[in-house]
């Protein structure tokens, strides 16, 4: 099944330990908490072989998800240990809002690995390289400045008046004044005939 850390921790302290998570056919989640919470665990009472009693007090711990916290990394580096591994054979390995860290190897083994920029440790195996969301994302349009959108109005109405005016309107009122009665335009000229005697035959005509 799944491995949910939700908003708890899974955290061991100390430089001489590891934690191991496996699922066979779920998901491990990282969890749903804060990389900057605090957790001071209370005094601890200890008594000592001669029946005296001291108080002593737990590291203070900070961040969620899952985590190896050690108190010197040169002895998890000669030791080999503060090492955090988690496989999810069949599942995905989620680390989308919390660190996963160790000071030792960070060794993640599932299908699919998300969240590889969450993951901090003195190695890391088995996770994707991490693509810049900047380099893939779409350009999207400057914003809209509503002082150059009244401007360009502006301008586009100017035009848009100024091409008003210049349109030149030409009716067609006539073509002068049409011939009547047995004017030249409704008499036939005989063959041959000139257009000088065809005018005076005409106006004999109408005499």
């Amino acid at each position: 099944g799944d491995f949910q850390v939700a908003s708890q921790k899974v955290f061991s302290v100390g430089n001489l330990n590891d934690v191991m998570v496996w699922s066979s056919f779920g998901n491990i989640d990282n969890g749903r908490g804060s990389n900057t919470a605090v957790a001071a665990p209370a005094l601890r009472q200890v008594r000592a072989a001669d029946g005296t009693v001291r108080y002593e007090s737990a590291p203070v711990t900070t961040g969620s998800g899952i985590a190896v916290l050690q108190d010197d990394k040169d002895v998890c580096d000669k030791m080999g240990t503060c090492n955090v591994t988690l496989t999810a054979v069949y599942g995905e390995i989620l680390a989308l809002d919390t660190l996963i860290r160790a000071g030792g190897r960070v060794s993640l083994a599932a299908q699919v690995v998300k969240g590889a920029d969450n993951i901090v440790g003195g190695s890391v195996v088995g996770a994707p390289v991490t693509v810049s969301a900047a380099g893939m994302a779409i350009s999207s349009p400057p914003p809209s400045d509503p002082s150059k959108n009244k401007k360009d109005d502006a301008v586009a109405g100017s035009t848009t008046e100024q091409s008003r005016k210049s349109q030149l309107t030409v009716e067609l009122i006539g073509l002068g004044m049409e011939p009547t009665g047995a004017g030249p335009a409704d008499r036939s000229c005989l063959p041959g005939e000139s257009d000088e005697d065809c005018r005076l035959r005409g106006r004999k005509s109408a005499d």
